[in-house]
């Protein structure tokens, strides 16, 4: 029986990239599946998780903590702390530190090779290791194959910092390959899967049994999704938040949904006046669960955000959706690859401007550059059937 371990981050939001998949080997007989963490917490967050999708109990093989790094461990107190004292605002800075003094000396990329040997017993066990956690590792001896199941969609140079070296890749965006092969170690073998966006099934498995009626109505309704990041100035909600928020307590023809990137309130002591709280044609969602499940996505008629790649989750659920971005630095963007994307709706610098781009997202319906490979119907089955040919065959 071959042995498939998933390893359980920390971090909610990025459960719902494997759970899928993770449900397709524990139902497969041909597999023992385990899962491995630093923190029991951990595992009780992904029963949670898989308890609301499924509505069953997960149940694995084993469940395992392995040993974190000293350093690991230190970021965890430091961030802690920070929290404690209302210091969430350098949680960016703390972690960039942490990242830097993670890399590897030799090539100055965020490795977790040492993690792996740490825990080489277990490792050494295994015939697939899976992680949305993107840990690359320099494979030693007798180290299983290695798959990234990638969160979210690449639209910056973030990522690229990271150490690469695996053996496939899971995402469905075009022309990541050539992307990572320009700008990162990734191993000339290597492969990427394209044909799978694992959470997109658990996206529409919500909208088919948990859709609760937010507006007693049937109008317009717009999402707004700043980005919580403001290192350059470019996040919308820093400058236009509660100017946003007040256009649409003065437009009761338009629903809003308030559903920022769930780090916004993370790092940032953000504070929403109770005026719009209550206003009946404004929901505000700040930091529940229903911001990483990709839950308000249904609603949507029209994205409203800046600069973060959230919207590709949007664009890949709902092609057709009206989109607009606010150019909160007041940069060049036409100039800039990155926000290419920014092409798919209206641009606007200022919040006079939004009447007007609610006007032309909703009656301008533009070509827009296709982003994703197909994502078929049967894509977990597909993934797994893959996964099993190349490596376990």
């Amino acid at each position: 029986m071959k042995k498939i371990a998933f390893e359980v981050s920390d971090n909610v939001a990025i459960y719902a990239h494997m759970l899928p998949l993770l449900r397709a080997f524990i139902e497969n007989t041909e597999f023992s599946v385990s899962l491995y963490a630093v923190s029991e917490n951990s595992f009780s967050k992904l029963q949670t998780e898989y308890q609301f999708y499924y509505g069953q109990e997960l149940v694995v093989s084993e469940q395992v903590i392995l040993s974190d790094s000293h350093l690991s461990k230190l970021k965890k107190v430091v961030v802690a702390v920070a929290k404690k004292y209302n210091l969430t605002m350098f949680l960016p800075f703390i972690r960039n530190v942490f990242t830097s003094l993670r890399k590897n000396k030799n090539n100055n990329l965020d490795d977790f090779s040492s993690f792996y040997k740490r825990n080489a017993d277990f490792f050494l066990k295994q015939d697939i290791i899976l992680t949305t956690d993107l840990k690359g590792c320099a494979a030693f001896d007798g180290f299983p194959k290695l798959v990234w199941l990638l969160h979210g969609i690449i639209s910056n140079d973030n990522p690229f910092y990271k150490n690469w070296s695996c053996d496939l890749v899971v995402s469905p965006q075009i022309g990541l390959i050539d992307k990572l092969r320009e700008k990162t170690n990734f191993p000339i073998n290597s492969k990427v899967y394209t044909n799978a966006y694992l959470k997109y099934d658990l996206i529409k498995l919500q909208k088919d049994f948990c859709r609760e009626n937010i507006f007693q109505n049937k109008k317009y309704t717009v999402v707004y999704n700043p980005h919580w990041d403001n290192g350059s100035g470019q996040s919308s909600w820093f400058e236009f938040g509660t100017e946003i928020l007040d256009f649409f307590y003065n437009r009761k023809d338009i629903n809003l949904i308030f559903a920022p990137h769930i780090s916004l309130s993370k790092f940032y002591d953000i504070k929403v006046p109770e005026k719009y709280a209550s206003c009946n044609n404004i929901h505000i969602d700040l930091n529940s669960d229903a911001l990483v499940r990709g839950t308000y996505i249904s609603y949507a008629d029209c994205y409203l955000g800046d600069v973060s790649s959230q919207y590709f989750e949007f664009l890949l659920c709902k092609p057709d959706i009206d989109a607009i971005f606010i150019n909160a630095a007041n940069f060049d963007w036409r100039d800039s690859s990155v926000y290419s994307y920014w092409n798919d709706g209206v641009v606007i610098d200022d919040v006079k401007s939004l009447s007007m781009a609610l006007n032309s997202a909703g009656t301008m319906k533009r070509v827009r550059q296709k982003r994703f490979h197909e994502i078929p119907d049967d894509q977990v089955e597909n993934l797994l059937l893959y996964i099993k040919s190349i490596f376990l065959e």
